[in-house]
């Protein structure tokens, strides 16, 4: 399967059944398979970006920063709801969003019961953890053509965790990565001499370290 990518980020989500992926292309989401089977083509628009599946088996997409629900056998829906960047939990339900000064968590569809789990005045990267109820974050700070960042973790509850490293520069295909190796191990692909390499951390309940840092990859 062949794919097109869609410009920033959002390029490919996680199926939740774990039998594929959804790739964004142009003018549509593609469902693929883990044998490279094109199960199903849903048309969106030009340009869009993948925010995750939902708990009903649909797709929710950012279409001109306008959060729209689409697939499931069902008609598109756009919620009204305009965002900065978005990620759907594991779980279907749980939304985190990036506005201006900070990152809110909560339940998709009611923006009401939502709550800030971090503010800060730089951009961020964040990931959502396997089980839904934490995220690392990355907080930029740019400088020149690299990115220098701090990673920690904070709680769907707003609960946060200890700084877990400063002043990482992050690398990644299409810009900085991070993520989760399973829910209790953050995974980032860093600048080292002459390439990059994949790190994981171990971390606790809280947060914090538990264990020593250890290389994944490595390319030069």
């Amino acid at each position: 399967i062949e794919a097109t990518p869609v410009p920033g980020a959002g390029r490919v989500a996680l199926l939740r059944d774990g039998t594929g992926v959804a790739l964004a292309d142009r003018g549509s989401l593609r469902i693929v398979g883990w044998d490279g089977v094109l199960s199903e083509s849903l048309p969106v628009a030009s340009e869009y970006a993948i925010v995750g599946q939902t708990d009903d088996g649909r797709f929710l997409v950012t279409i001109a920063d306008e959060l729209v629900l689409v697939g499931g056998g069902r008609d598109r829906e756009a919620t009204g709801e305009i965002v900065r960047r978005a990620r759907l939990a594991p779980d279907g339900r749980t939304l985190a969003i990036e506005d201006d000064e900070s990152l809110v968590v909560g339940p998709r569809g009611d923006a009401a019961t939502r709550i800030v789990v971090h503010r800060t005045q730089q951009p961020i990267l964040f990931a959502w953890s396997p089980d839904s109820t934490r995220l690392v974050v990355g907080e930029l700070d740019v400088a020149g053509t690299r990115r220098h960042v701090a990673l920690f973790v904070v709680g769907a509850d707003g609960t946060r965790g200890p700084v877990l490293r400063e002043g990482t520069e992050l690398a990644g295909p299409f810009g900085p990565s991070l993520g989760w190796l399973d829910a209790s191990t953050i995974v980032f692909a860093r600048h080292i001499e002459g390439g990059a390499e994949i790190g994981a951390l171990p971390i606790d309940a809280a947060g914090r370290a538990d264990g020593e840092e250890s290389t994944l990859f490595a390319h030069w």
